[in-house]
C-alpha cells in the first residue's frame, strides 16, 4: 500500500486550486497524490468569480466584466460593479496551465483512474481504486457527495443544476458590455430558475438556463427553455445560430 503526506481526490476547480497553492508553499516538499477519473484538459465548464484586486491566473482570464445585469417582472438594471470585477475562466485553459506545473515537480504524481471509495483504517484515510489502495495522512475530496454519510442530513436539500448553450449568431446579437447574472423574466414552474448569459461578443455568448429545486430535470427540459429565452428575447430562430458547445452541471 502506497503512502502519502497529502491525497487529493478530484482535479476540478477545487482539487487543482488546493494542488496549486500546495505548489507555491512548504508543502511542496511533501508527497501528494492527485487523482481524477480523467485527466484530459478540456473547455467543458466556465467558472466565473468576482475580484477587488488583479486575480489569480490573470493571463489566462478570457473575459471580464464591470457592468451586471439583473431583470425581474420586466424591469431591467444595469449596474457598474464599481471596484468590483467579473472574470471569466475557461476550465480547460485553467488545468491545462497546472498540471503542466505540476508534472515537473518531483513531488507531485499524478494519476488518471476512477475512485471507487474512500474509508478509514483506525484514524488513517485510505483511498480505493479498482488496482490499488492508497493511505495518506489526510485526503481531501471532492468527488462524492458529503451528504451520503453524513448523520445530520439538510432538512430541506436543494439541488442547484443548469445547461448552458454557447451560441454563435448570424448578426450581432448581444451586448457584450455587460453579463447578465440572472434574469427572472421568462416564467418558469420547474422551481426557482433565471436565465445567466456570458456574451464572449456581439455574435457570441454562454446562455444558461439555472434552476434550484429538488430534482433534476430531463435535458429536454433545459434546452427548452434555452431556446425559448433565445427566441424571446433576442428574435431568434434556430436557424439563426450554431451551437459550439453545451454544459451541464449540478
Amino acid at each position: 500500500m502506497q503512502q502519502y503526506d497529502y491525497i487529493i481526490a478530484g482535479a476540478g476547480a477545487s482539487g487543482l486550486s488546493l494542488a496549486w497553492k500546495m505548489l507555491h508553499s512548504p508543502l511542496s516538499e511533501k508527497k501528494i497524490l492527485i487523482l481524477d477519473q480523467s485527466l484530459t484538459p478540456s473547455n467543458d465548464k466556465t467558472w466565473c468569480f468576482w475580484d477587488t484586486e488583479t486575480p489569480p491566473f490573470a493571463n489566462l482570464i478570457h473575459r471580464e466584466w464591470n457592468k451586471a445585469e439583473v431583470s425581474i417582472f420586466g424591469n431591467r438594471t444595469i449596474k457598474q460593479l464599481n471596484n468590483h470585477t467579473y472574470y471569466c475562466l475557461r476550465s480547460g485553459d485553467l488545468r491545462t496551465h497546472i498540471l503542466d506545473k505540476l508534472e515537473k515537480h518531483s513531488n507531485f504524481e499524478l494519476l488518471e483512474t476512477p475512485i471507487q471509495e474512500l474509508s478509514f483504517n483506525g484514524n488513517t484515510p485510505l483511498l480505493h481504486t479498482d488496482a490499488h489502495t492508497f493511505k495518506a495522512d489526510y485526503i481531501f475530496q471532492s468527488c462524492f457527495n458529503p451528504w451520503e454519510d453524513a448523520q445530520d442530513q439538510p432538512c430541506h436539500p436543494l439541488l442547484q443544476h443548469f445547461v448552458g448553450w454557447e451560441v454563435n449568431t448570424s448578426k450581432p446579437t448581444f451586448d457584450d458590455g455587460f453579463f447578465t447574472l440572472m434574469d427572472f423574466d421568462q416564467t418558469y414552474t420547474d422551481g426557482i430558475a433565471f436565465i445567466y448569459i456570458l456574451p464572449w461578443s456581439k455574435t457570441s455568448a454562454l446562455i444558461e438556463y439555472t434552476i434550484f429545486s429538488n430534482t433534476l430535470l430531463d435535458k429536454k427540459q433545459y434546452e427548452e427553455k434555452v431556446s425559448l429565452y433565445l427566441s424571446n428575447r433576442f428574435d431568434l430562430t434556430p436557424i439563426d445560430y450554431n451551437i459550439e458547445r453545451k454544459e451541464f452541471g449540478k
